[in-house]
């Protein structure tokens, strides 16, 4: 039987940002202006919104250390969406001492515009809904065209861009006008929020003050096992609270290992990190300084035989699997 080449075809393309030009209107209308808005997966912005998720977990209730830097968990979200959603823009003109000015869309002037107050709010709620249903689109076309031949596959444009054309309209910041056109109920909700975390600020000083703070646990007036700042023992913790203890916990056990350790720790890989800092967790700075055949290994970058010396310990029977699965980790990297 003759032979027959065979092979599969794939036409690569790549991949084009997936930005639109959408009109913001008033409540009759009118059009504004007009954004050029990237659909909400657009990779950058992405990363934006969890790095801020990341900060807001990260200080958890550390009230006392906020400073008048720190932002706010929506603020940092307007900002995430005013640099990376927003491509362009046209129509868009300030009024600053009766004087109007048209300035090119930037991430820092479109960050200067989403601040702006009640039209700031309501126009970074308008762009956070249009880019998803942008992404809705894009997501919609592309599982249309999987497995269609390129022939019979329309273009993203053509699929996309079933808008009429647009009007460009001027938008003028007079904020005593626009605040009455152009409300959204994600303004009054950011700022119940806000004067709800404002108002917890002060209930924390005032409990801090009637409670008092104690290291170690102590019986209180009912009898009860308490530590801190009237945190009953003896009723048990929620998870979250564990959560969050735990945060703390992790973030003095590397403030710690920085402090003690000397360059080995620094060359470490985060996988191999992360084993002494799960070490020290259980064992304490003290007992983990007693595996000094292990440390001298890892003075030397002898990860191997730092992960036996582990293997070789008394430590291994109290912990079992967990020690197998770090002295892996600490081998592997």
């Amino acid at each position: 039987m003759e032979d027959q080449n065979m092979a599969l075809k794939v036409a690569i393309q790549q991949s084009k940002e997936v930005a639109l030009w959408r009109e913001y209107k008033d409540s009759e209308g009118n059009v504004l202006a007009e954004f050029k808005i990237r659909g909400s997966d657009y990779k950058a912005y992405r990363v934006a919104v969890e790095r801020a998720q990341n900060q807001l977990s990260a200080k958890g209730f550390d009230v006392a250390t906020a400073g008048s830097g720190d932002k706010l968990y929506h603020e940092l979200l307007l900002e995430a969406a005013a640099c990376h959603l927003v491509a362009d823009w046209k129509g868009v003109v300030f009024v600053e001492n009766g004087k109007e000015f048209e300035l090119e869309c930037s991430p820092e002037n479109a960050t200067k515009l989403f601040n702006m107050g009640d039209i700031g709010v309501a126009i970074w709620a308008f762009v956070k809904a249009q880019a998803d249903q942008i992404q809705a689109e894009a997501n919609s076309y592309r599982d249309e065209v999987l497995g269609k031949s390129e022939n019979s596959t329309p273009t993203l444009a053509d699929t996309l861009n079933r808008r009429t054309d647009l009007k460009t309209r001027g938008m003028l910041w007079d904020m005593q006008t626009l605040r009455k056109r152009v409300l959204h109920p994600l303004r009054t909700f950011l700022k119940k929020k806000e004067s709800e975390v404002n108002h917890t600020d002060y209930l924390v000083e005032e409990l801090k003050r009637d409670e008092g703070f104690r290291a170690n646990m102590y019986k209180c007036t009912a009898g009860y096992n308490t530590i801190g700042y009237g945190l009953n023992l003896d009723a048990g913790i929620s998870k979250e609270l564990a959560d969050v203890i735990l945060r703390h916990q992790i973030q003095e056990v590397w403030d710690q290992c920085n402090k003690e350790f000397g360059s080995w720790w620094f060359k470490l890989s985060n996988k191999r990190r992360d084993v002494i800092i799960n070490m020290v967790f259980n064992l304490g700075m003290v007992g983990f300084k007693k595996f000094k055949r292990m440390i001298a290994c890892l003075s030397v970058e002898d990860y191997e035989g730092a992960s036996e010396e582990m293997l070789n310990s008394k430590w291994v029977k109290q912990v079992g699997n967990r020690a197998v699965r770090l002295a892996k980790q600490m081998k592997e990297g």
